[in-house]
Protein backbone atom coordinates (compact mmCIF):
# COMPACT_ATOMS: atom_id res chain seq x y z
CA UNK A 1 0.00 0.00 0.00
CA UNK A 2 1.98 3.59 -0.99
CA UNK A 3 2.34 5.85 1.74
CA UNK A 4 0.32 8.77 -0.38
CA UNK A 5 -2.88 8.30 -1.62
CA UNK A 6 -3.84 7.29 -5.28
CA UNK A 7 -6.48 8.15 -6.78
CA UNK A 8 -8.87 5.31 -8.93
CA UNK A 9 -11.65 6.86 -11.05
CA UNK A 10 -14.84 4.59 -11.26
CA UNK A 11 -17.86 4.30 -13.46
CA UNK A 12 -20.36 6.71 -11.92
CA UNK A 13 -23.45 4.38 -13.40
CA UNK A 14 -24.00 0.98 -11.58
CA UNK A 15 -24.35 -2.09 -13.59
CA UNK A 16 -27.10 -2.61 -16.24
CA UNK A 17 -28.55 -6.22 -16.55
CA UNK A 18 -30.15 -7.62 -19.87
CA UNK A 19 -33.43 -9.68 -19.46
CA UNK A 20 -31.34 -12.59 -21.22
CA UNK A 21 -28.70 -12.19 -18.41
CA UNK A 22 -30.83 -12.17 -15.62
CA UNK A 23 -33.12 -15.71 -17.31
CA UNK A 24 -30.19 -17.28 -17.39
CA UNK A 25 -29.20 -16.40 -14.25
CA UNK A 26 -32.39 -17.58 -12.74
CA UNK A 27 -32.45 -20.49 -14.87
CA UNK A 28 -35.98 -19.63 -16.32
CA UNK A 29 -37.35 -18.79 -19.90
CA UNK A 30 -37.07 -15.18 -21.00
CA UNK A 31 -41.39 -15.01 -21.54
CA UNK A 32 -41.91 -16.00 -18.18
CA UNK A 33 -39.52 -13.05 -17.08
CA UNK A 34 -41.16 -10.91 -19.14
CA UNK A 35 -44.34 -11.26 -17.55
CA UNK A 36 -42.60 -10.41 -13.93
CA UNK A 37 -41.27 -7.29 -15.66
CA UNK A 38 -42.12 -3.89 -15.45
CA UNK A 39 -41.30 -1.88 -18.66
CA UNK A 40 -40.84 1.90 -17.73
CA UNK A 41 -42.54 4.46 -19.84
CA UNK A 42 -44.33 1.13 -21.67
CA UNK A 43 -46.92 0.41 -18.95
CA UNK A 44 -49.88 3.17 -18.20
CA UNK A 45 -50.00 2.30 -14.17
CA UNK A 46 -47.59 2.88 -11.12
CA UNK A 47 -44.73 0.18 -11.22
CA UNK A 48 -46.00 -3.07 -8.73
CA UNK A 49 -43.44 -3.11 -6.01
CA UNK A 50 -43.86 -7.19 -6.95
CA UNK A 51 -42.58 -6.29 -10.26
CA UNK A 52 -38.61 -6.10 -11.68
CA UNK A 53 -38.37 -2.68 -13.19
CA UNK A 54 -36.67 -2.49 -16.42
CA UNK A 55 -35.37 1.13 -18.42
CA UNK A 56 -35.01 2.02 -21.60
CA UNK A 57 -31.57 2.78 -22.06
CA UNK A 58 -32.18 3.37 -26.19
CA UNK A 59 -32.79 6.91 -27.92
CA UNK A 60 -35.97 7.69 -29.01
CA UNK A 61 -35.76 6.93 -32.32
CA UNK A 62 -34.05 3.17 -31.55
CA UNK A 63 -35.59 -0.06 -30.55
CA UNK A 64 -35.54 -0.40 -26.58
CA UNK A 65 -32.99 -1.82 -24.67
CA UNK A 66 -34.39 -2.70 -21.70
CA UNK A 67 -31.88 -3.01 -18.50
CA UNK A 68 -32.65 -3.53 -15.30
CA UNK A 69 -30.13 -1.95 -12.77
CA UNK A 70 -28.20 -4.09 -10.26
CA UNK A 71 -29.57 -2.14 -7.23
CA UNK A 72 -33.02 -2.75 -8.61
CA UNK A 73 -32.44 -6.64 -9.44
CA UNK A 74 -31.22 -7.50 -5.51
CA UNK A 75 -34.31 -5.71 -4.03
CA UNK A 76 -36.71 -7.53 -6.55
CA UNK A 77 -34.52 -10.98 -5.64
CA UNK A 78 -34.66 -10.14 -1.77
CA UNK A 79 -38.77 -9.29 -2.36
CA UNK A 80 -39.23 -12.81 -3.45
CA UNK A 81 -37.19 -14.60 -1.16
CA UNK A 82 -33.74 -14.84 -3.15
CA UNK A 83 -30.32 -14.29 -1.18
CA UNK A 84 -28.03 -13.18 -3.64
CA UNK A 85 -24.11 -14.43 -3.09
CA UNK A 86 -21.34 -12.86 -4.75
CA UNK A 87 -18.17 -14.14 -5.35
Amino acid sequence: MPDEKVTITLPRHEFYYTLDQIALLLAVEEPWLRGQVYFAGRMPDAHPRSKLLALNLADVDQRPKWRVPHREFTRWLARKGYAPTYN
